[in-house]
């Protein structure tokens, strides 16, 4: 469905993609993955939500070094099972910026999602199943990111980067 969704924007002029090397790879929660985010990159999470234990559910960051109390977090996705939401947020010199929370919440416990995470100049795109999930404005600078965090109430199944993908302008009618 994914790759459906792909060449359609491909076909439209919103989207072009072509074939670049993929870097997979996974790990046992929560981890850290070394990932240097640029514009034109793309990362798939494969996963299945578990019953959440707590109210955080699971999250995705992209951060700017280790965990710790001073990490800058460039991108949040937090989806919380137990209030049906997913959230949105950047953390800036230690303070969290205004949430971001429309879209409903596409995950089923149980059931394998494939999340893709679209790096472009001014934001990321965020799919779900292969369906425009949300856009997140960003609010760091792409390039100073350089790790992927991953933990919560999920089984992670697989993590992919993948390059060479370009944003372009449709064709103008005549």
């Amino acid at each position: 469905m994914l790759s459906r969704t792909l060449l359609l924007l491909a076909a439209i002029g919103v989207l072009a993609v072509a074939a670049g090397p993929t870097n997979r790879t996974t790990c046992e929660l929560p981890c850290e993955m070394d990932f240097d985010v640029q514009v034109g990159k793309a990362y798939t999470i494969t996963g299945v939500p578990l019953p959440s234990t707590g109210p955080d559910g699971f999250f995705i960051n992209l951060q700017d070094g280790p965990r710790n109390s001073t990490t800058n977090i460039g991108f949040h996705l937090n989806a919380r099972g137990q209030e049906s939401i997913v959230i949105r947020n950047s953390r800036i010199g230690g303070e969290w910026g205004k949430e971001e929370r429309g879209g409903g919440y596409p995950f089923v416990e149980g059931q394998e999602f494939q999340l893709l995470i679209m790096v472009f100049t001014d934001r990321y795109s965020i799919y779900v199943d292969g369906r425009l999930y949300a856009d997140y404005m960003h609010r760091s600078f792409v390039c100073l990111l350089n790790i992927m965090r991953l933990a919560g109430d999920f089984q992670l199944n697989d993590v992919q980067e993948k390059t060479h993908w370009t944003r372009c302008t449709p064709v103008p009618t005549l």
